[in-house]
This record gives structure tokens, sequence and C-alpha cells, in this order.
């Protein structure tokens, strides 16, 4: 939040207006968001095949 104030150029959060979010990650993790009020659409996007990190 503080470096979207700083490249707008607004000096308090009470002058900022967020129109949208965007989550990454997989779909089970949100569970806990569904129903919330303050959540106007959802999208589950594409699906990308999950590949461990390879050890060095």
């Amino acid at each position: 939040m503080d470096a979207i104030l700083t490249n707008n150029h607004l000096i308090n959060k009470k002058y900022a207006l967020l129109n949208s979010i965007v989550l990454t990650g997989r779909s089970e993790n949100f569970q806990q968001l569904e129903g919330k009020s303050w959540i106007r659409a959802l999208s589950a996007g594409a699906s990308a095949e999950i590949v461990p990190d390879k050890k060095t």
C-alpha cells in the first residue's frame, strides 16, 4: 500500500481508492473468502501445473 501511495503521489490512505484487487494462488486457499459481503465478483482463471522447486 505504501508503494501505491508513493507512486500516485498520495499523502494519506484516505485519498486512495481501490477498484479491485487480484489474488493469486490455489482455489482451496480462498474458500475462507466465500460469502464475504465485500466481494462483488470472482473468477477462477487459468490453471497451471504445480511443479516443486528444484533443489540444487
